[in-house]
């Protein structure tokens, strides 16, 4: 049975040059994704069910829709497997025009194993969470082509020009930055602060 662990926070940077820096002083060391305006939402798949957890709160409170439920559900993701997802539709509602999706960007358990103390993007590591995430994704498109489920990309360079765009982009608050080999915290009473992350948003 898999054991609950908080989603990590990220440390927050005050200002987009933050970016700059990151780039320009440790080439090639860090990634980026987006930041989305979503709901946080870990989701288990263990002894048959899916569960979905909150930054905040160990249950959810707000539970994603029964449609979109069913529809994770008959993709037959198999028991052992955890993802750090945001779940995209309640507080974009009007923009999304009622659409609901998760999108992924983290594997915390694979084969009923933390996966926390392996490195997020290490080329050299085949047991790096974000290469595996995107192994399971790949397989899940060629079987099902699922509309609800989508991988946030990993960008390895251009992190200011990354923040400018997200202004555009009004379901985005900014952008984050993980070391490549940096591992999760996993903390099972709250949730920690990761040093190997960083957080840029232009939206307040």
């Amino acid at each position: 049975m898999l054991s609950f662990r908080y989603p990590d926070n990220f440390p927050k940077a005050q200002t987009g040059y933050s970016l700059y820096l990151l780039e320009k002083d440790e080439p090639g060391r860090h990634v980026a994704q987006f930041k989305w305006d979503g709901w946080r939402r870990p989701i288990y798949f263990d002894s048959g069910k899916i569960d979905f957890y909150s930054k905040h709160d160990a249950q959810a409170k707000s539970m994603p829709p029964p449609a979109l439920v069913n529809e994770l559900r008959s993709l037959g993701i198999k028991n052992g497997i955890a993802f750090d997802a945001e779940w995209m539709g309640p507080r974009c509602a009007n923009i999304l025009n009622g659409e609901h999706y998760f999108i992924l960007f983290d594997l915390l358990y694979y084969r009923g194993k933390w996966m926390g103390d392996c490195p997020y993007a290490d080329p050299k590591d085949k047991q790096s969470r974000y290469f595996l995430l995107r192994d399971i994704y790949m397989d899940l498109v060629a079987k099902h082509n699922p509309k609800f489920l989508r991988l946030e990309p990993i960008v390895e360079m251009g992190f200011m020009s990354m923040f400018e765009k997200s202004k555009t982009m009004p379901l985005t608050e900014g952008v984050v930055t993980k070391d490549r080999r940096g591992k999760l915290v996993g903390n099972m009473t709250d949730c920690g602060v990761n040093g190997s992350w960083m957080r840029v948003k232009w939206r307040q």
